[in-house]
């Protein structure tokens, strides 16, 4: 096989992934967003506990924090949530979007080899049955499975490029990326901020890693690029949160602590104890490191500031009635 053609067959599965993973996300949001759903999030959101497992449960299905906060703020603009119970079900969102990275983790240990003779399956069940809730399940299924598809077309291709060619500019602009935190960590911000999803952003990370012969790159490489998807993801509900009710901004405001805290401890952890963390995890599968990052980031986010919302709220409150009263005078 030639190199255009197993570029472009590497452009065509990159393609295929990032429609599977959107296109998962879509039919997802048609379980999560219709109204028995919503129902059912209202009556058990009347405490920061079940906010915060309804945060995981309900991002975990739709794979994006971004489009569940939106939602979450909306409840509270519509006086159908607090913002105590808005503010624990987004903690709760940032760990439920790790999900995706786990999942794209496993295609790591061959189990994308199946895949093709699961999506003719299941592409023949969708065909021969019309029930809507048959085929609703069917659909979720073909492309949960097409996105491990995608990645073992990705695989199959990318070694007549990348260990076949033993220079390529797409290579070395990979090797500059993941040379500079700093840069790492602006790029991680920036494209998130345009795909509003951490999980994509850092689905796309791990594909790059797994399959495009990066075998160098290690924890602290990727480390500042998941430290800014993090932060890039809160962008939407800054923009949303404009022009908004008091009670939204606060909210909105909070969460951007709570990101910017975390990225700046993580940052400082990596700037001191980089080495060693790149020595624990040597062995680990790039892949599934990546996904570790991720997960850790949040879960440490939520075991830090979870405890203390309460008082983070009436901080915030104090803040901005301060700013308002001055604007006034």
């Amino acid at each position: 096989m030639g190199y255009s053609t197993s570029f472009s067959l590497i452009v065509g599965g990159l393609g295929l992934f990032l429609f599977a993973l959107f296109a998962l996300s879509d039919e997802m949001k048609k379980i999560t967003y219709s109204a028995k759903f919503k129902k059912v999030i209202l009556s058990i959101t009347n405490n920061k506990f079940e906010s915060f497992f309804i945060g995981v449960l309900f991002t975990a299905l739709i794979q994006s924090s971004s489009c569940s906060s939106i939602l979450f703020l909306n409840l509270v603009e519509s006086n159908m949530m607090t913002t105590l119970s808005c503010i624990s079900a987004i903690i709760g969102a940032n760990i439920g979007t790790c999900i995706t990275a786990f999942l794209v983790s496993f295609s790591s240990i061959s189990v994308s080899k199946i895949m093709p003779y699961l999506l003719f399956l299941f592409a023949f069940i969708l065909i021969l049955y019309k029930k809507k809730n048959v085929q609703q399940l069917c659909k979720i299924l073909l492309l949960f499975n097409l996105i491990f598809f995608a990645i073992l077309v990705i695989d199959v291709n990318v070694k007549n490029i990348f260990f076949v060619q033993e220079k390529s500019s797409i290579l070395n602009f990979l090797n500059f990326l993941f040379s500079s935190s700093i840069l790492g960590f602006l790029f991680g911000l920036v494209v998130t901020a345009i795909f509003q999803s951490s999980s994509i952003v850092i689905a796309i990370l791990q594909v790059v890693c797994g399959t495009f012969g990066l075998h160098n790159v290690s924890f602290v490489n990727v480390f500042p690029i998941i430290i800014g998807a993090n932060v890039g993801a809160i962008m939407p509900l800054l923009l949303m949160s404009i022009n908004k009710t008091m009670a939204v901004k606060k909210i909105t405001y909070i969460n951007f602590f709570i990101k910017t805290m975390t990225a700046m401890f993580f940052m400082i952890l990596l700037f001191l104890l980089g080495d060693v963390m790149k020595n624990m995890t040597i062995n680990i599968d790039i892949m599934f490191q990546i996904a570790l990052i991720h997960v850790l980031f949040n879960c440490f986010e939520a075991l830090i500031f979870f405890p203390i919302i309460k008082k983070l709220d009436v901080l915030s409150t104090i803040f901005l009635e301060k700013i308002y009263k001055n604007k006034n005078n």
